[in-house]
């Protein structure tokens, strides 16, 4: 099939279980979860069997997928951090549900820095685990190369398995979560009349945002027939950099120069940490391609 049937079909599935209200998409949510985790546990086991056996692994735990000396400077690290945001992008959209939360001041923070340091501890496992299987990356496809490995040490069957949950994940889960974050971002800002206010309309049975998901919903569609996954991983990358940049500089306009909040604890929390996000961002910003 055309891959704009299939961007069709993720984005109108999508589209209607965000519409059905937040606890669908909690529900879908969670069964993703526990599948992408017990993809991740046979990656790992299978991995570290196949490696520390007779599998013909190398035999041994390394540091080599971790720090390559040769490699390492002030540039690359800029360049792989421009390049691994895109893999935390998401966790900042939990606050966008915020209103739809029970005790928000805490859960949301909480649930920020949960999942962060879950899946931070998942992507490191999977991705060390993977480079010993085969430490000669550029035996493989950049684009296949974690299918092949894990075919390599656990089977081609998995290579199936692994395949179909990931396009699942990525059509379904990943994006599920982005409609909804961004759609609320467009349904407070049409209710404070910084966009057309029709996009703060509820749906009078579901009580979700459905002209602002339905938005979203036309714009991914385009957005995904225009642009390669390259391109639009750029896009995003450069968007929110540049976005967590300014939100930076809004802290320190409304808070230290406009509230005038520069006594005590205040002077951390409103000038000297947010020049610092500022300093970080921008190092980060500066590895991204003219």
């Amino acid at each position: 099939l055309p891959m704009g049937i299939w961007i069709a079909l993720f984005i109108v599935v999508n589209t209607l279980i965000n519409i059905k209200g937040i606890e669908s998409t909690a529900r879908v949510d969670f069964v993703f979860f526990i599948v992408e985790i017990g993809i991740v546990l046979i990656i790992v086991i299978g991995g570290l069997k196949y490696v520390l056996g007779d599998g013909g692994g190398a035999g041994a735990l390394t540091m080599t997928p971790i720090y390559q000396s040769e490699h390492v400077n002030f540039a690359f690290i800029a360049t792989a951090c421009s390049i691994a945001c895109l893999n935390f992008l998401g966790f900042d959209g939990i606050s966008t549900l915020a209103e739809e939360a029970d005790k928000p001041e805490r859960s949301v923070g909480r649930a920020i820095i949960i999942s962060l340091l879950v899946i931070g501890l998942v992507f490191f496992l999977q991705t060390y685990v993977v480079c010993l299987i085969e430490p000669d990356y550029t035996k493989y496809d950049p684009a296949t190369a974690l299918f092949d490995a894990c075919a390599v040490a656990i089977g081609e069957w998995f290579r199936i398995v692994l395949l179909v949950v990931n396009i699942l994940a990525v059509g379904i889960a990943n994006t599920l979560n982005a409609q909804a974050a961004c759609s609320r971002v467009l349904y407070s800002m049409g209710r404070d009349k910084l966009l057309p206010p029709v996009l703060s309309r509820i749906h009078p049975k579901f009580k979700t945002p459905h002209v602002s998901l339905i938005l979203i919903g036309v714009l991914s569609m385009i957005c995904a027939l225009l642009f390669s996954v390259p391109q639009l991983a750029r896009l995003v990358n450069f968007g929110a950099i540049t976005s967590f940049i300014m939100l930076n500089i809004s802290v320190i306009w409304f808070f230290f120069v406009k509230e005038r909040r520069r006594c005590g604890s205040d002077l951390f929390k409103f000038l000297v940490f947010p020049v610092c996000g500022i300093a970080i961002l921008g190092y980060v910003w500066s590895g991204f391609g003219w």
